[in-house]
């Protein structure tokens, strides 16, 4: 149950990290993130975010490093897009 909870903690402080990303780091499947962020999934109600730092899932160096490679492909994109 704590991957679920942490899934729904990430998508909620760093909205910016992709599904993919956020699968990686928990350890779920993609298709469970996404559900998660579309409040669809199986058992959504009873979600409590919890932090999967604290939890112990992954270190926090993981989530730091996951969350600057997020802020440089949404800088990457932005070039991109006054191009």
């Amino acid at each position: 149950q704590d991957k679920p909870d942490s899934a729904l903690w990430l998508t909620k402080q760093h909205s910016i990290l992709k599904d993919s990303q956020i699968a990686n780091l928990v350890g779920i499947t993609k298709n469970s993130v996404t559900s998660i962020r579309n409040k669809s999934y199986w058992n959504f109600n009873n979600l409590n975010p919890k932090d999967p730092v604290a939890m112990s899932l992954f270190s926090q160096k993981d989530l730091i490093s996951a969350i600057e490679k997020a802020e440089r492909r949404i800088k990457r994109e932005k070039n991109a897009k006054k191009k």
